[in-house]
Formats: C-alpha cells, structure tokens, sequence
C-alpha cells in the first residue's frame, strides 16, 4: 500500500467514525456544479457503458452491455488502459453490473446470472465460473456491487421488486458465504415516498455503490427519473439529487475512489459521446 493510500485510508476510518449512519447523509457534499467536475469522453468501444467498479490503487474497471469485455481506464481522460474478455461467456448476453471482491471480478446479466474471474492481462480471455443468483428476467438486475460488511453482492433490480411490491424497487443481497439470495430485498424504494420527499415520480436503479466515507449506499436512475439517491445501512432513503439531464442522458454506472470522488458513466446517445463524469467530494463545510 503506498503512502498516499495510506494516509486516504486514515482519513476515511477517521471521518466514517464521525459520519456513519448520519440521518442528512453525504449526497449534499457534493457540488454537482463545481468548476472540480471532470467530464471524460470514452472510445466508441463503450458507447454502451454500463457498470463501473473500483479496486485497489484506485483502478477503474467498466464493461458495456453487449459484449463482456472488461475495461480498465483513466477517469479524468477517458483513456483505455487495457481491456479482457470473459471468454465464450460473451455470447448472447445482456451484461449489467460489475463488482470486485475478494480478489475476483463478478459481472453480472440482466437475468441475475454472475460470472466470478480474475483481472486478466491486456487482450487476453480469462476463465470464469458462472453462478446463478436465483433472480430471474422479470427483475431486470441493472446495477452490481460489494458490501464488505455483509460479504455479499447487492443486485439492484430496475423493473419487478418482487411479490406484493407493487409501485417499488428492491435491492437484493446475495452472499459471497453461502451462494444463496436472500429471498427478502435488503433495500426497498418506495415509489410514493420518493414522490412524498423528494418530489420524485418514479426511479429504476440501473447502478449501485457503496461510499466509502460514509457507508451509505448511493443508486442512480436511468430511466424515468435521471436522479441519484442516497439509502442508509438500515434501508432509509437518505436525500436525493436529481441529474442535470443534459450531461446524464443515460446513467448507467456508478463507483467512488477512494478519496469519496463519485463516477458516474453515461450511455452514448444521439448527441453525445459516451462518459464518465468525476465529482468531488467537498468535506467542508465552509464551502
């Protein structure tokens, strides 16, 4: 681990300990508008951007949603560092969300299938393992990622939340221990108080990550809505910013570095390029 690492780490431990499970929440600490936003175009290769994950050293992977092909870049230029394959599993697959855990990458398909492999070297196919998470189609799993804490993977749905959920979208857990969904949604978003709060009509999740500063948990909408939410450990919907539209066509992915910087990918749509977006976190107050 180097230095600068380190000293990111001290300051993350120290600052959770003060911020965890605040009921205002992280989302207002970061200026949407701030002159520190950085605004990437990516390669025609990801004009169907979908899922962002980050590891250790700060590395960005990401994927699109055609092809399983995995990408390492450079968020503030929008450079490819190096891109792998998950081999023959590319076939026919409508691939959503990615997450790193444990030394494995899991990519996962809108049909709630996960591919667990390794990090593989530029332009090489790497083996992989497929594990079925119990979600079906009908949930349409959009957004992927780690939670240290439960050692698990929490797959965002972006349609069906499941029996008796009507008029709301769930968030399951699937445990890294035992292979096994828990039948009951970890997080569940209600349609009529996102309208009641926040004066938000309706949100399907298509990316979920977590903050490493305050152990929340942060969602963003690509459909219907283009709004990001912040959800407590506990399921309480924290506060919520809804996106400029005019440079979030498309949210489809979301991750944080690990001095709290958001990322956010865009689609490429019929007037812009595929991006990623980098917004600062501002811890002061005074600002």
């Amino acid at each position: 681990m180097t230095f600068k690492l380190t000293i990111r780490v001290i300051m993350i431990a120290a600052f959770t300990f003060s911020y965890h499970y605040s009921q205002s929440g992280i989302l207002e600490k970061y200026d949407f508008n701030s002159p520190k936003v950085v605004r990437s175009k990516l390669p025609d290769a990801l004009d169907e951007i979908s899922g962002l994950t980050v590891i250790e050293d700060d590395r960005v992977f990401c994927h699109n949603d055609e092809k399983g092909i995995i990408f390492q870049i450079d968020v503030y230029n929008g450079y490819v560092i190096k891109y792998f394959d998950v081999g023959k599993w590319r076939a026919d697959k409508d691939f959503e969300g990615i997450a790193f855990a444990n030394g494995f990458f899991y990519l996962v398909t809108s049909s709630g299938e996960l591919a667990q492999f390794k990090e593989g070297g530029h332009k090489q196919a790497v083996d992989y393992k497929v594990i079925n998470t119990g979600l079906s189609s009908s949930f349409n799993v959009e957004g992927l990622c780690y939670d240290e804490d439960a050692d698990a993977l929490l797959l965002a749905c972006k349609d069906y939340a499941g029996k008796n959920l009507k008029n709301k979208r769930a968030v399951y857990e699937f445990s890294l221990k035992t292979l096994k969904i828990n039948p009951n949604p970890r997080f569940i978003i209600d349609f009529n108080e996102l309208k009641e709060k926040f004066n938000l009509k309706e949100f399907n999740p298509s990316g979920i990550a977590k903050n490493v500063f305050s152990g929340t948990y942060f969602l963003i909408s690509a459909n219907g809505e283009k709004a990001v939410l912040e959800i407590s450990p506990g399921g309480d919907v924290l506060a919520a910013y809804e996106l400029d539209k005019d440079n979030h066509s498309q949210p489809e992915g979301i991750a944080f570095l690990s001095d709290g910087t958001m990322l956010i990918s865009d689609e490429k749509n019929k007037k812009k390029h595929a991006s990623i977006t980098a917004y600062p976190l501002n811890l002061d107050n005074n600002e």
